[in-house]
């Protein structure tokens, strides 16, 4: 608790409990596989930035 990896168990707790952010999750991440590394990185944070600023 408090700590600033906190974010992560958020998280995983947001995609526990939504199989349909899962599925949304991995077409982000099989989407951007092709791309370099920042872009990949990048479209994992747009997408875990927008599950993490629903409430």
């Amino acid at each position: 608790m408090g700590s600033k990896f906190e974010f992560f168990v958020i998280f995983r707790d947001r995609l526990r409990g939504n199989p349909h952010l899962v599925a949304e999750y991995n077409r982000v991440k099989i989407g951007a596989q092709h791309e370099d590394e920042d872009r990949y990185r990048e479209a994992k944070s747009k997408f875990i930035e927008r599950v993490l600023g629903e409430a």
